[in-house]
């Protein structure tokens, strides 16, 4: 479990530094959307029992979609 704290936090850096450093946007947005993504599908998967992991699912999938919308924007 705290390896993906951490793992939350690295990405979340990744992402603030992206704010003032753009050419690292791409990247960011693929490797974070990426491991939501996976995330999300390890809790579909897992069949969620709590709320506690239900939310864990809603948020993975939100932010999943937010930034593959970015991505797919901002490639074409």
């Amino acid at each position: 479990m705290r390896e993906l704290g951490f793992a939350n936090l690295c990405f979340g850096l990744a992402g603030i530094i992206s704010l003032f450093k753009p050419e690292w946007r791409m990247a960011s947005a693929f490797t974070c959307g990426l491991y939501y993504g996976l995330a999300a599908i390890q809790h579909i998967v897992k069949k969620p029992v709590n709320i506690n992991e239900r939310f864990a699912l809603w948020t993975d999938v939100i932010v999943f979609v937010c930034l593959l919308i970015y991505f797919l924007g901002v490639v074409k």
